[in-house]
Formats: structure tokens, sequence, C-alpha cells
């Protein structure tokens, strides 16, 4: 084998390492089966079967069963149980949790063309298949790296690897994610103020998001396309990267009408994400509270 097969096939085990690290650390945070807390032990039991009067839970490796009086309180003095993955799929509406799913499909594939949206605004012409591949990959390192926004920096190295107008590359992914945020906070503002919830708090996150979207917009209209700006950070250290970002960031701001499409875009993909868990919700057997389902997601 050559070096720079070995190399290859030497990198490529290396991320798939980490990805499936990075799996199982989701996973085990994870509870599939059901547990109960029994009175007088500090770590839970798996629960195997409940009636009114008492739970049959497994000690030991041996099913016993215990009076539902012994079981830990919570909060609202209700016993302590804590639902296992497995089980709520098994009791759920098999259906519905299709359709939630179906719907948030949708919302991966609005993702991916806002996405290219903002690339073939700075002039990066890459295919479907590649800007998918991206995206997946930022989804992924996203909800697995702490901060929801590790994702946005393997997006950006990947497309720096592969030495595709970095500056615009790197500027694609942040007016993405800015896009993003303002169609989110556009629809919290939205939500908030129109559907009759009966919460001050609600009517005061539905203002501070509409005050939210005006900073953004602002923000973006107001810092971008001046020569003087430019200049300036041409002086700055790495001043020349600095006045390509800068131009870049100019570059999108000429294109309004594609960041204002992108914004909606956001609109119609978090509503749509708000009705997929509002689904699955109720696919879980929890109550078909809707509207407090959509204000609070």
């Amino acid at each position: 084998m050559s070096k720079v097969a070995f190399k290859r096939w030497a990198w490529l085990f290396v991320r798939v390492a980490f990805c499936a690290g990075a799996l199982a650390y989701v996973f085990s945070g994870t509870d599939l089966h059901d547990q109960a807390w029994i009175q007088g032990r500090a770590e839970p039991v798996r629960l195997l079967e409940m009636d009114p009067q008492a739970v049959t839970v497994q000690i030991d490796g041996e099913p016993r069963r215990v009076p539902i009086e012994r079981l830990q309180a919570d909060e609202q003095g209700q016993p302590r149980i804590s639902w296992g993955l497995a089980s709520l799929v098994t009791r759920s509406d098999k259906m519905l949790l299709l359709l939630a799913v179906a719907l948030y499909s949708i919302q991966v594939g609005l993702q991916i063309v806002r996405f290219r949206w903002m690339l073939r605004l700075q002039g990066i012409k890459v295919g479907w298949s590649v800007v998918a591949a991206i995206n997946f990959m930022g989804n992924f390192y996203n909800y697995v790296i702490p901060g929801t926004t590790g994702g946005d920096l393997v997006r950006a190295g990947y497309l720096m690897r592969h030495k595709i107008n970095r500056h615009g590359a790197v500027v694609a992914i942040a007016l993405d994610r800015l896009t993003g945020l303002a169609g989110l906070f556009g629809l919290v503002a939205v939500v908030g103020l129109l559907i009759p919830v009966d919460n001050e708090m609600v009517r005061y996150a539905a203002w501070v998001s509409l005050g939210a979207v005006a900073c953004l917009v602002g923000g973006f209209a107001a810092l971008t396309g001046w020569d003087a700006v430019r200049r300036l950070l041409g002086r700055l250290p790495l001043g020349g990267h600095l006045e390509q970002l800068y131009e870049a960031a100019t570059v999108g701001r000429r294109g309004w009408p594609v960041l204002l499409a992108a914004a909606g875009l956001t609109v119609v993909l978090q509503a749509g994400s708000m009705a997929a868990f509002s689904v699955a919700a109720i696919a879980l057997g929890m109550e078909p509270a809707w509207q407090q389902y959509f204000v609070y997601l």
C-alpha cells in the first residue's frame, strides 16, 4: 500500500472512530428502559411492570414486586419514575410518530436549500449532493459538540480545505446562521403576539424577539458596505483576510432579496419543526395542547 493510500485510509478510520465515539456519547445519556426510584436506594432500578397497587422491578437481576407507596415521590408527590425511550416508542401512536419524522425530514431539506442560496450568493457553485453532505455533517456536530455551533466550524473547515473561495465560504455560513436567527426570532415574535396564550412571559419574549430581529437586520445593514470600515480593517493584524471577509459580507448585503427569502424560508422551516415536535408529543401520549407546544417550543 502506498503512503498516500495509507494516509487516506488512516484518516478515514480516525473520522469513523470519532463519529462512533460521538454517537456513543449521545446514546450514553439516553435511558432506553423505564426506571423507578425506591425509598432507601440512591440509584434507580429497572421498572418491568406497574399497576395501581405495586410495581415489578429488577433488583440484582431478579424481578421483585414492590408496593407503590415504597417508591420515592417527585416534586408533585407522584411516584418517581423515569420513562425510557424504548418503552415510550412501544406505547406511542406509530402513525403519528412517523408523521412527525416525515415533517421534520422536510425541514432538513429546507436547510439544505437555504445553505445553497448563501453559497450561490458568494459565487460558490457546488452541487446539491455536496451541499447536502456538508449540511448533514454540520447538523451532526451541532448536536454533539457543546454550544450547537460546532457544526459551523466543520462546514467552514470542509469548504476551506477544498480551496473554494475561503472567505466567501465563511461569510456564507455566517449569513446562513444570521438569516436562520432572524427567521426564528421573527416566528417567535409573530407566534407570541398572535396566539392567545394567557402568559405574560410569552408576550415579553415576543417583544424581545421582535427587537432582536430589528437589531440583526439593522446592525447588518449599518455595518456593511462602508469603504472606511474596510480600510480600517485592512490596518489591523491579518488585515488582508478581514478586508476580504468584509467585502464578502457586503456582497451578501447587496443580495438582500436572497437574504430576505432565506429568512422567510427559516420561518417555514421552524414552523414545520414545531409542528413535528408537537405531533411527536401527541404520539407519545402527552396532552394535545397545540397552542402551548407551539409557543414554548
